[in-house]
């Protein structure tokens, strides 16, 4: 009889692969001509999405029909897919609501990001934030699964399923800066929340994040409505001593500092390092962050004593936490020279100015571009 050692197979495999040279011109750019003919051999034949007769096949193509698409550098045709009403509906009864939702973000955060590298290096022009949005927005549309009579009843598991996808939707669509489209699915999400689980964390947690993204639009005043909102909320469950409290009376003093409005976002600030200041050592990076701030707020009304302090006592807090060699310790060295600089201390301030340039060039490619 014959056998079959699969072992001596897939080395002979890699042989003809990474040695035999005549080969070479056959195995240039295999595994995306692969993944072409098998989506597309697949898509040729008149594929019913959202058919429920059981099918296998039709199962897995479901799940991995994107990613053998992106893989096959199909992008606009996995674009389209991507928005299909069937397509969507099918894949959300075959995997499951939050698996299904949970794919389906994944396969198109991994276009956006695909197609956001070829942007430069392609002609044709890729509108990610669109496709992002038009396929997130259908996929929104299709989360209750012909359940709506379930999700209106109060404390109805299917709602906090939904409003689960739809927080999840949201993060991503504040990923990639899709501000307005993140709070819809968000500000929908706290609906479901609320119907089903009333004023809990969650809800809180979804007006800091509104909050937070109107204050990214400039839209201070709808921030701070919202994470006032969420103050109240966290108040109510937590305490005011809670860490959670702090951290939204920290980002309402971020808005105030926004608006120059220094007066507020000092009270602010000073109210959430009282709260931190009960056990700050499990809250030195957020102590940091506010010191570094009141020191800004000092600097703008010429109070550079008052700065430098605020500077000095920032790094010092940051440093016990993240080391001396943490890039993001460049901007507080930055604020101490120019402090200095300011004193008439040129050589101090040098000192810190080119420990500002070390800790950059460790992050040379830090988010903000102005860094560069």
């Amino acid at each position: 009889y014959l056998q079959i050692t699969h072992i001596v197979q897939q080395e002979y495999a890699e042989y003809l692969l990474e040695d035999d040279i005549s080969l070479k011109d056959f195995t240039v750019d295999a595994e995306r001509r692969w993944n072409r003919s098998f989506a597309q051999t697949f898509l040729d034949n008149s594929v019913e999405w959202d058919s429920e007769a059981p099918d296998a096949g039709l199962d897995y193509a479901l799940e991995m029909m994107p990613v053998h698409m992106i893989r096959g550098g199909m992008y606009p045709e996995a674009s389209k897919l991507l928005a299909n009403e069937k397509f969507i509906r099918g894949r959300l009864f075959a995997l499951g609501r939050e698996n299904g939702a949970r794919r389906h973000i994944k396969d198109c955060e991994t276009l956006f990001d695909v197609m956001t590298k070829r942007k430069g290096s392609s002609r044709k022009k890729f509108d990610g934030k669109g496709m992002l949005k038009n396929a997130y927005e259908v996929l929104g549309s299709l989360l209750n699964m012909d359940e709506d009579e379930f999700i209106k009843d109060e404390g109805s598991p299917e709602a906090v399923e939904v409003g689960r996808c739809h927080f999840e939707i949201g993060f991503s669509l504040a990923e990639k800066r899709c501000w307005e489209a993140a709070i819809k699915q968000w500000e929908t999400s706290q609906e479901l929340f609320v119907s089903s689980l009333g004023m809990v964390e969650v809800v809180a947690g979804v007006l800091f994040n509104v909050g937070f993204v109107y204050s990214q639009m400039t839209e201070y005043e709808q921030a701070l409505g919202s994470l006032k909102q969420c103050l109240r909320i966290r108040g109510a469950i937590h305490g005011e001593e809670h860490i959670l409290y702090a951290q939204t009376i920290q980002k309402i003093g971020d808005v105030f500092l926004a608006m120059s409005d220094y007066h507020e976002a000092m009270e602010s600030y000073n109210w959430a390092l009282d709260v931190m200041h009960i056990e700050p050592s499990h809250h030195r990076i957020d102590i940091g962050d506010i010191l570094e701030n009141m020191g800004n707020i000092h600097y703008s009304k010429g109070e550079i004593d008052e700065s430098l302090q605020c500077f000095q006592d920032s790094l010092r807090s940051k440093v016990a936490d993240l080391g001396q060699d943490h890039p993001e310790l460049a901007s507080i060295y930055q604020h101490i020279g120019d402090c200095l600089s300011d004193q008439g201390k040129a050589d101090d301030a040098i000192v810190h100015f080119n420990e500002a340039i070390r800790l950059k060039e460790l992050d040379p490619y830090g988010s903000d571009e102005r860094d560069a």
